[in-house]
């Protein structure tokens, strides 16, 4: 009898270790690679390379319109604060702050001569990332870097796009612009629906 307790609590051992461990992977990678819905973007062509945007973030339900966009691109900036990766798997996401909604153009020499207009974008915070680069130092222990992430994308007028903060910075995809029977876009933000 005794013979058959050792293996049998070696099994259950072995058993509970492999099952502890892909756990232990499977959050971890979950925690290293969360991605957050923080805006969504669509445009209407004003006229050639001009364009109006519409970006809902996350602390707005209704869209805000910026004009104009010049180019046939767009791009968004934002400043990043980064945790320690054994701070983001105690469950500390990424800290960002959305700082400017811009065009831009594919051709270099457009770029460069063409008009241009930035849009601010940033909202001042209890806890404002602009302003922690002064305190990195002194909560190296939590705080891997403090940074700049910019993301940018062809603009399509038949096209949504959602910008997503990921724990290493921005990322954006695109999808078909969904809109009713009457044309109306229909809400980009789940959350907001009423």
């Amino acid at each position: 009898m005794f013979r058959l307790i050792k293996p049998a609590i070696f099994l259950v051992l072995t058993i509970t270790t492999m099952v502890s461990l892909l756990f232990v992977s499977i959050y971890g990678y979950s925690r290293l690679t969360d991605e957050t819905l923080v805006a969504a973007i669509t445009f209407d062509k004003q006229a050639n390379n001009t364009y109006v945007a519409n970006l809902m973030t996350v602390n707005h339900c209704q869209p805000v319109v910026y004009l104009p966009i010049y180019g046939d691109q767009w791009r968004i900036d934002a400043r990043f604060l980064k945790w320690k990766s054994w701070a983001t798997l105690l469950g500390m996401n990424s800290q960002y702050r959305l700082d400017r909604l811009e065009g831009r153009y594919s051709n270099i020499v457009m770029q460069n001569n063409g008009p241009h207009q930035a849009h601010d974008l940033a909202v001042e915070n209890v806890l404002d990332i602009a302003k922690l680069e002064d305190y990195v130092d002194a909560s190296a222990f939590l705080v891997d870097t403090e940074y700049g992430s910019s993301v940018y994308h062809t603009i399509k007028v038949e096209w949504r796009y959602e910008v997503y903060r990921s724990q290493s910075g921005l990322l954006v995809r695109a999808a078909p612009r969904l809109r009713n029977e009457m044309g109306i876009d229909e809400p980009m933000f789940g959350a907001c629906e009423e």
